[in-house]
């Protein structure tokens, strides 16, 4: 905990667990408060409590992807939410690119499970929150090309060539 009261990189939102990624007056908030009124962050932090599972992991591949602990970090999530009865969120098919089909993409797959997690507070709390949209940014060609697979230890990789595996 910071002097101003606030833990670094936690959403400002009291009781929060997500991180804080997006500002609002002056303060960060995760994507699920970003959307609400502030009168009713308390019941937006309500539903993310309740379903921690897939809060936990949408917080593990933010902190994690791309970093030397990731394997480690995905295995969790993938127990997490097949414990949880969400093995339906794990990376697959939704998550592929148009022009790669095959491999998932990890950008992808943590939106999905943003999406999924915005939904069911939009359900239990009415707060009509939104996804925000990316900020518009130039990529490189290798951070296009980057697959999920390079990410996600358990997902097959397929020859370029179209050969099966």
């Amino acid at each position: 905990m910071s002097d101003d009261g606030f833990t670094h990189g936690k959403c400002a939102a009291f009781g929060c667990p997500l991180p804080g990624s997006l500002g609002v007056g002056g303060e960060w908030v995760c994507f699920c408060h970003h959307g609400a009124a502030s009168g009713r962050w308390q019941n937006v932090t309500r539903c993310i409590r309740s379903h921690e599972a897939l809060a936990s992991s949408i917080s593990d591949a933010r902190r994690f992807l791309g970093t030397p602990q990731w394997q480690s970090a995905y295995r969790e999530i993938r127990r997490r939410l097949t414990a949880a009865g969400l093995a339906d969120l794990l990376p697959g098919k939704a998550d592929e690119s148009p022009c790669s089909p095959g491999h998932p993409v990890a950008v992808h797959w943590l939106m999905r499970m943003e999406m999924h997690l915005l939904d069911l507070c939009n359900r239990e709390t009415g707060a009509a929150l939104a996804h925000p949209s990316p900020p518009p940014g130039v990529r490189t060609a290798q951070q296009t090309a980057q697959h999920a697979s390079a990410y996600l230890p358990d997902m097959a990789k397929k020859p370029d060539n179209g050969d099966a595996a």
